[in-house]
């Protein structure tokens, strides 16, 4: 007969053979629990983190006479970290630490009522400069990546946008410049002065209008 309880992880592992293992917290001060073998879900891996002021992550454990397992759940002390991913929502989060602040690294789709408009898919990454994000827009398909230091870049139909979001000037097309470099240098000459032609090619390409 299977028997299920409900507990926090008191020590996480991962074994020479890399499975991770959980040691739930044992009911009663005295109690002691073996440490179990987690249920991962496919392609996914996770170890709660140790607990604090007794506060640790929520584990299911199952447990068939001496063998036995352990699902792993929510972590109280992240989860206000977290946007509202709303209805229908769904994401795949960290649970991490950066200068002693709680941090949510996620890949996450927001759903109906949520901290952005259904649809959205974000991938957002804290770092010590701020927050790094790459977002697809369900209305129109644009990719935005954004710097904490304030660099933007927009992916768009048919045109890719650098900079701030407003106010930038747009790219030159190569052979359009280096088609009236050329007759300027010409045209320098005849006036005795002396401009330098083009002598490389920035190996960066850009297509576009």
């Amino acid at each position: 007969m299977i028997r299920w309880e409900h507990a926090s992880a008191r020590l996480s592992t991962r074994d020479e053979d890399g499975f991770v293992k959980v040691q739930p917290d044992p009911l009663g001060a005295q109690g002691t629990l073996p440490s179990y073998e987690v249920f991962l879900h496919g392609g996914v891996v996770f170890r709660p983190k140790s607990p604090t002021n007794e506060v640790g992550g929520n584990v299911l454990v199952f447990r068939d006479g001496p063998r036995g397992n352990v699902l792993v759940g929510t972590d109280p002390r992240w989860m206000s970290v977290l946007p509202d991913f709303g209805d229908g929502g769904a994401a795949l989060y960290a649970t991490t630490e950066l200068s002693g602040t709680k941090k949510t690294p996620y890949i996450g789709f927001f759903g109906e009522g949520g901290a952005a408009d259904e649809g959205t898919f974000r991938i957002s990454v804290q770092s010590t400069a701020g927050t790094t994000t790459i977002e697809v827009s369900p209305s129109t398909g644009d990719v935005t990546i954004t710097h904490p230091g304030g660099g933007v870049v927009v992916v768009k139909a048919a045109s890719v946008e650098l900079g701030a979001a407003s106010g930038g000037g747009p790219l030159v097309k190569y052979t359009e410049f280096a088609a009236v470099w050329s007759t300027l240098t010409t045209n320098a000459l005849a006036l005795g002065l002396t401009v330098p032609p083009l002598t490389g090619v920035a190996t960066t390409k850009v297509n576009g209008t």
